[in-house]
C-alpha cells in the first residue's frame, strides 16, 4: 500500500493532467449528448404539434361526413346547397362539399353547384382509412382543385353519398411547422407520399424513413440514425393514418445551436483544467487514512456506541441499533468519513464483524430489559451471508438467548438482490430477525418487500423531517404505513427529534422510534444509564462490568 501512494505522489504531474483531460473529454462527450437531447426534444415537440393539427382535421373531415350522411340527401337544389355552405363556416380546415351519384360520381359541390360531366375518380387515385366501427373513408391526395382562382393540389376525403375538400393551405402549413414528409399507410402495409412536392431525401435515407412511417405509433419517436447521420423523427396520426416526419442531418443540428455547443466546450475546458488542478492537490497531499484504515479497525480504535429503539405509544426503550465510531488519537471519526475508506479497502466484513463482536461483547456483560431486547446491526449488502454472520453468532447463541436478545440484521432498501433475498430467508429461518432500513429511499416495489418478508420497515429520517412541513414527501408515511400492515412488519421511524413528530407518527399508526428526541447514539455507560432511568423497575442499580477502553 505504502509503494502505491509513494508511486501515485512520485507521478502525481502526469495522472492529474490524465484527470484533467479526461473531465474535458467527459464534457465534450456531455455537451454533444445535451446537444442531441434538446434537437430530440424539439423534434418530439414539433411532431406532436403535427400529430395534434392532422388529428384535428381527420376529426372535422370524418365528423362533418358523418353528420351529412346522417342528415342530408345528395340533393343539388340551390337551398339546399346554400344549407350545405352555412355548415363550412362552421369549420376551420373544409373549403367544399361534394355530392355524389350513386355510383360514387361528383355531380355537385357547394362551390361550382351542378356540373355538366360528373367525375369518377379512378379507383388507384383512392385510398382507404379503415374506422374503428367498420366504415371506411376513402382519402384523394394532390387533387387539383380550385380555390380562390388558383387550382391548387389538394386532399379530398370521401365517404358514403358526400365528400369533403381540405383547405390546400393546410398540408403546406404542415411543412411549415417542420414536417418534411408525410406518408399515407395504406392497409395493405405499403406508404403513399402525400402533399406537395418536396426535395427527396437520399435513397437510403428515405427507405428508413418508409421503415418508420410503417412502423409508426401514436406516440412521437425522435433518434439519432448512425449510419445516416441525421435526426429522424416520425409520429402516426391515427385518426388520418397519415404519418409526419422529419430529419435533421448533424451538422445542421450542430449550427443550430452552436452558441450553446461553444459555451459549453469552454466550460468543459475550464472544468477539465480545475479537475487537473484538484487531482494534483490530492494526489500530492494523499490522504492518510486510506493507509491506515485497517489498522483503525482494530478493537483499540473501535467504539460501539448504541442508540435506543422506544415504543412511540409508552415511551420505554424496546432495543438499539448498535452504531460504530472509531477513535483516531484525539479524534472521533465518525461512519460518513470512515464508511468511504472502508469499502475502497474492502474491509467490510472486517467492520461488521468487528460491530457485532464488540457490541455484543459489551451488552452481554449487562443486564437488559426482560421480554426479548432488539439489538440491531447494520449490516453491508454485501455481508448478507448467513454461513458467515451465523459462524460468527453461534458461540454466543447460548449467552445471546440469556439475556433475551433479539439480534436483528438491517437490510437497506436499494441494495438488495436475488442472492441478497435467499440469503435473507436462511438468516430468518435461524431465528434473526429482519429490518429493512432506510425505507422509502430505495426502488423496491411491494412484491420484491414481500420475498425479503421483513419483520420491521425502517422509515428513512428524511420522510419524518419533512412531516412538519406537510410535504410530498412526508405524505407518503401514510402509504408505507399501509405497505407494511399488508406484509405484516411493524414499523420503526429513524431521525425523530422533537414531540410533534412522535404525536403525528403514533397517530399514522407507527410502533417504534429511534433519534435524538429519545437519545444520541451512546457509549454503554452512558446507554446503561438511560436503560436505568428510562426502565427503573426493570434495571438493576448495578449493571455492566464495563472494560475501560470501551468508556
Amino acid at each position: 500500500m505504502n509503494r502505491i501512494r509513494k508511486h501515485l505522489s512520485g507521478h502525481a504531474r502526469p495522472y492529474a493532467t490524465g484527470i484533467g483531460m479526461g473531465v474535458f473529454l467527459l464534457g465534450m462527450l456531455g455537451t454533444l449528448a445535451l446537444v442531441a437531447r434538446v434537437q430530440l426534444q424539439a423534434i418530439a415537440t414539433s411532431q406532436a404539434a403535427l400529430v395534434e393539427r392532422l388529428d384535428a382535421v381527420a376529426e372535422e373531415a370524418g365528423s362533418l361526413l358523418d353528420r351529412l350522411n346522417e342528415k342530408y340527401a345528395p340533393d343539388c337544389t340551390t337551398t339546399h346547397l346554400v344549407e350545405l355552405r352555412n355548415l363550412l363556416f362552421e369549420t376551420r380546415f373544409l373549403r367544399d362539399i361534394g355530392l355524389l351519384s350513386e355510383h360514387g360520381a361528383v355531380f355537385c359541390t357547394t362551390g361550382f353547384g351542378r356540373w355538366e360531366r360528373p367525375y369518377l375518380p379512378p379507383p388507384e387515385k383512392l385510398h382507404t382509412l379503415r374506422l374503428p366501427d367498420g366504415r371506411t373513408r376513402q382519402f384523394i391526395f394532390d387533387m387539383p382543385t380550385r380555390v380562390g382562382g388558383e387550382r391548387l393540389p389538394a386532399t379530398i376525403a370521401w365517404q358514403g353519398r358526400f365528400n369533403v375538400v381540405i383547405d390546400p393551405f393546410v398540408l403546406g402549413d404542415l411543412y411549415r411547422r417542420g414536417a418534411q414528409m408525410l406518408w399515407f399507410l395504406e392497409t395493405d402495409g405499403s406508404v403513399t407520399p402525400v402533399g406537395p412536392e418536396k426535395p427527396q431525401p437520399p435513397a437510403a435515407l428515405r427507405t428508413l424513413l418508409q421503415r418508420d412511417a410503417l412502423a409508426a405509433t401514436g406516440q412521437p419517436q425522435a433518434y439519432y440514425a448512425w449510419r445516416e447521420g441525421t435526426f429522424v423523427g416520425t409520429s402516426l396520426s391515427l385518426r388520418s393514418r397519415i404519418a409526419a416526419q422529419t430529419h435533421t442531418p448533424l451538422a445542421h443540428a450542430l449550427h443550430e445551436q452552436a452558441p450553446t455547443l461553444l459555451m459549453l466546450l469552454g466550460f468543459s475546458a475550464l472544468l477539465g483544467v480545475l479537475s487537473g488542478v484538484v487531482a494534483l492537490q490530492r494526489l500530492l497531499h494523499l490522504g492518510s487514512l486510506n493507509a491506515r484504515i485497517r489498522t483503525l479497525l482494530d478493537p483499540t480504535h473501535l467504539r460501539c456506541v448504541y442508540q435506543p429503539i422506544v415504543d412511540i405509544h409508552t415511551g420505554r426503550p424496546v432495543g438499539c441499533e448498535v452504531l460504530m465510531r472509531i477513535q483516531d488519537g484525539a479524534e472521533t471519526l465518525m461512519p460518513d468519513t470512515t464508511i468511504p475508506a472502508i469499502m475502497r479497502g474492502g474491509l467490510t466484513w472486517q467492520l461488521d464483524a468487528s460491530v457485532m463482536r464488540q457490541g455484543l461483547a459489551e451488552l452481554l456483560t449487562c443486564t437488559l430489559p426482560p421480554g426479548g431486547f432488539k439489538v440491531a446491526f447494520n449490516l453491508f449488502p454485501q455481508n448478507i451471508r448467513f454461513a458467515e454472520i451465523h459462524a460468527l453468532l453461534a458461540p454466543l447463541q447460548h449467552r445471546i438467548a440469556e439475556a433475551g436478545i433479539q439480534i436483528d440484521l438491517e437490510v437497506t432498501e436499494y441494495n438488495y438482490d436475488r442472492n441478497v433475498i435467499a440469503e435473507v430467508d436462511q438468516c430468518r429461518a435461524a431465528g434473526y430477525q429482519v429490518s429493512v432500513d432506510d425505507f422509502g429511499t430505495g426502488y423496491s416495489n411491494l412484491g420484491s418487500i414481500k420475498r425479503i418478508a421483513p419483520n420491521y420497515l425502517k422509515i428513512d429520517k428524511s420522510f419524518v423531517y419533512d412531516m412538519e412541513d406537510a410535504s410530498i414527501r412526508s405524505s407518503l408515511i401514510p402509504e408505507i404505513v399501509g405497505i407494511a400492515h399488508a406484509i405484516g412488519a411493524q414499523l420503526i421511524a429513524e431521525g425523530v427529534e422533537n414531540l410533534r413528530q412522535v404525536e403525528q407518527l403514533r397517530a399514522h399508526g407507527v410502533q417504534y422510534a429511534q433519534g435524538y428526541f429519545y437519545a444520541r447514539p451512546l457509549p454503554l455507560s452512558a446507554f446503561r444509564q438511560y436503560l436505568r432511568d428510562a426502565l427503573p423497575d426493570k434495571i438493576p442499580a448495578e449493571n455492566c462490568t464495563i472494560d475501560k477502553k470501551f468508556t
